[in-house]
């Protein structure tokens, strides 16, 4: 059986769950949104004469993760880590869940039915990204991505520990999503003191340009 709780509260809920919770106001939320793309029409972000791939995801786990250490044969340079230790204050920034060593073990089988698994000796962690994102995790006789663990247990991301403690396990996730490019966290804050698109953008996609089309 698996249980869990989370971390911390937030100064302030997402976006995205603020419109989710906003019932009434949905129209009034949507005219202001309409409004900022008629503002930006027209306007396309570009790296050395390509459009980009404008990654985002809602909380990072205190930095944005660098392309590059997952996919080496990926040329993205503006998908770079950078510092978000303000995300560490999203409500959704930790989470924590406990199953039964058994079950863990069970469930892990049936999830990854190509390898062999006797224990939870034989599952390890084998290296993680400059962000703290688990790249490579081996259980049994096979490795996995963090990204393939995460999605197969429903994890808020990749940034994850385990811990036995006794005859349970207990995994920890920090962030929400991926970790690539802009985290909705940290790019409201920034909007909230005042910073425009232009800034916010140049933060999360260094060697950018907007361009006109």
């Amino acid at each position: 059986m698996m249980h869990g709780r989370r971390g911390r509260k937030s100064r302030r809920a997402l976006t995205l769950r603020k419109c989710r919770a906003c019932g009434e106001d949905f129209q009034k939320i949507y005219q202001k949104l309409k409004g900022y793309a008629e503002l930006t029409e027209g306007q396309v972000l570009m790296c050395q004469g390509n459009y980009i791939y404008a990654a985002y995801h809602a909380v990072s786990a205190g930095k944005t993760r660098d392309i590059s250490e997952m996919y080496q044969d990926v040329s993205m340079p503006y998908l770079k880590e950078n510092l978000c230790q303000e995300d560490a204050t999203a409500e959704e920034y930790l989470a924590v869940l406990y199953w039964e060593k058994n079950d863990f073990l069970e469930k892990c089988r049936e999830l990854f039915p190509d390898t062999v698994l006797d224990g939870m000796e034989q599952i390890e962690i084998e290296s993680r990204d400059g962000a703290g994102y688990v790249l490579a995790i081996k259980i049994g006789s096979v490795t996995y991505t963090g990204e393939e663990f995460r999605s197969s247990f429903g994890l808020n991301s990749a940034c994850f520990a385990l811990t036995q403690t006794g005859e349970q396990v207990r995994i920890v996730t920090k962030g929400l999503g991926h970790g690539f490019g802009l985290s909705q966290y940290t790019a409201e804050l920034m909007a909230e003191e005042g910073k425009g698109y232009q800034e916010i953008l140049e933060f999360f996609y260094p060697g950018t340009e907007i361009k006109e089309t």
